[in-house]
């Protein structure tokens, strides 16, 4: 036999070899993210003897790998030049720093800012809104608007990040006439976290509802914390629970 035939065998042995090695470890991950029907039918007993019911498809039937990037806030000497174009002198007020120039006045109280610029409100739609705050400097990715609720909420890989929002009115001129706002910076995932469930909140769900309730929804997003004693901030994981009765909480 020649040596280029036993090599294009070896070859194709070996291509075989790596495809079955793939899916078996495909195979393999596939069921370790599962998680087995007992184990969703035991959390919702769970949660009913704490007088909660839910149903069983509300709870994700795999474990998750969540991206975590980075997130970081506008501090106020940059929001200072953000909406009056130069540094202005900030004055505390309990936990808050608020400037002013005329009727114009910026409060700042951690990573929350409003601002008023002292003119009347007028109609806006989303479109007109979006060219406002784009023009203000502030990034609109991964904001999804509520015409209902006049506001932007921020979301990353599809899920939302709880408590980050904007609200904002224009005045007659397409100039932003008021806003509140806590709104992030986010630089690309630079962790991941694995094996994401809800299961291990089960004993707080029963605790955070007093008097139970039935659960209309269960939605995966994150919630932002501060490292302990630094001005690190960072994301984690979250699930926000709302019962029908319009009662919602956040565990993470």
């Amino acid at each position: 036999m020649k040596w280029s035939s036993v090599k294009n065998i070896l070859l194709g042995m070996l291509i075989v070899m790596n495809v079955f090695v793939i899916c078996a470890l495909l195979v393999q991950r596939l069921s370790t993210e599962n998680i087995p029907p007992v184990v969703i039918s035991a959390a919702t007993d769970t949660l009913e003897r704490g007088g909660i019911i839910c149903d069983g498809s509300l709870l994700p039937d795999k474990y998750i790998t969540a991206q975590l990037p980075g997130v970081s806030f506008f501090t106020p000497t940059e929001l200072s030049r953000m909406f009056f174009g130069s540094q202005l002198a900030f004055q505390p007020s309990g936990t808050a720093l608020i400037a002013r120039r005329g009727d114009a006045e910026l409060i700042v109280d951690g990573e929350t800012f409003t601002y008023n610029s002292g003119k009347a409100g007028a109609d806006a739609n989303e479109k007109q809104l979006r060219r406002a705050l784009r023009q203000l400097g502030l990034s609109l990715r991964g904001a999804q608007y509520s015409e209902k609720y006049n506001i932007f909420c921020c979301y990353y890989d599809g899920h939302p990040l709880f408590g980050m929002y904007i609200r904002a009115q224009l005045s007659s001129d397409g100039e932003i006439s008021s806003l509140e706002a806590c709104w992030p910076e986010l630089s690309p995932a630079g962790s991941v976290e694995t094996g994401v469930n809800i299961i291990s909140h089960l004993p707080d769900i029963s605790e955070a509802f007093p008097g139970g309730g039935t659960v209309s929804r269960v939605r995966l997003g994150y919630s932002l914390s501060r490292r302990r004693g630094t001005d690190v901030y960072e994301l984690q994981p979250a699930w926000r629970v709302t019962l029908e009765d319009g009662r919602s909480r956040i565990f993470k």
